[in-house]
């Protein structure tokens, strides 16, 4: 089943969108912030869960710092992503988990999100179900389906995961009036 057809069968109240921030790209990068978003009983976003997180390996991220503002200096203090584990796989319990880019961001959980129901690519469910083959951007897809968007507050992980729940919420309503 694709993304879109695996989409089509959530229940969005049960639903959580995921954002992670890192320190980079590949397979050496590590989660420096996450948040959960879920809704509420008016089908408004809302914050379930969120963290900063210090990296076990690296100690400084330049490129990523310009991109999410997280400093070395903001995580110092932080606990490892290992200390969250048992509170993210309870929090994530039989829920359908929502990634902008799934394939990018499950791999930071280390297995944490095993617990879900289903993982699903939001950027690839709303692709096909644009009927395009290259894949859309967040800010692209937002500002397609009437979501403001703003750029300076993107790559935040609260904030992306919130647009993701939005994103969500109009697709499904579209999907439903087709």
């Amino acid at each position: 089943m694709t993304d879109l057809e695996r989409f089509k069968s959530v229940a969005l109240c049960r639903a959580l969108a995921l954002d992670t921030e890192t320190t980079g790209f590949g397979h050496k990068a590590e989660m420096l912030s996450c948040a959960f978003v879920g809704l509420d009983e008016l089908e408004k976003p809302e914050l379930m869960f969120e963290i900063l997180v210090q990296p076990e390996v690296a100690t400084e991220w330049y490129y990523a710092q310009k991109v999410n503002h997280i400093s070395p200096e903001d995580v110092k203090d932080c606990k490892t992503l290992h200390t969250y584990g048992g509170s993210i796989s309870n929090l994530v319990k039989d829920s359908p988990l929502l990634a902008w880019n799934m394939k990018f961001d499950r791999p930071f959980f280390k297995g944490y999100t095993d617990t879900a129901s289903d993982h699903i690519c939001l950027m690839r469910a709303y692709t096909e179900f644009k009927g395009r083959k290259k894949v859309t951007n967040i800010k692209t897809a937002a500002e397609e389906l009437g979501i403001a968007f703003d750029t300076d507050s993107a790559h935040d992980a609260v904030y992306d995961a919130t647009v993701l729940m939005q994103i969500a919420v109009k697709l499904s309503s579209l999907l439903e009036d087709s």
